[in-house]
């Protein structure tokens, strides 16, 4: 997916604190950053990588290392990746809710050989469409409850 050369396809950030730093400013700089740098792309946090992930170098050590991890964030390394994207992802959402129904010029899909044209939306950088248009594309049929605030989907004739 990211080629022989990760350099060519990823933007890389550093977190760095020094003896004498805040890891708390650096680890909300980096979350601000990061966030700021998926919503200028349309992306998603499913776009984020340690750079142990491409390279297998332990850093950032306090998402790789349980023992940096407990250090600096009081939990595993698997828990505080986790937290950094939810945080980016929180951070995504909260400060720019707008950006997440971001409307798109078309969504074209194609479906059992017929290509739909609707109008979607962009949400975290995955797009979205009336599931009407995806479901009378396959002869489906769609109903609205008003009373339970559901959609059921059903095939065509049933």
């Amino acid at each position: 997916m990211l080629g022989s050369y990760p350099n060519n396809a990823t933007l890389g950030i550093e977190m760095c604190v020094n003896a004498d730093g805040d890891f708390r400013k650096t680890y909300r700089r980096t979350v601000e950053l990061a966030a700021d740098v998926l919503k200028r792309h349309g992306w998603g946090v499913d776009r984020l990588w340690r750079h142990y992930d491409i390279t297998g170098k332990n850093c950032p050590a306090f998402f790789v290392s349980d023992e940096k991890a407990r250090q600096y964030l009081g939990m595993s390394a698997a828990q505080a990746w986790a937290k950094f994207k939810d945080d980016v992802q929180k951070t995504v959402v909260t400060e720019h809710p707008h950006l997440e129904q971001k409307p798109v010029d078309t969504v074209s899909i194609e479906i059992n050989g017929k290509r739909l044209s609707v109008q979607g939306c962009l949400r975290s950088g995955v797009s979205w469409l009336p599931v009407r248009a995806v479901a009378e594309a396959v002869c489906g049929k769609v109903e609205w409850c008003g009373q339970t605030k559901t959609v059921k989907l059903s095939k065509g004739g049933e």
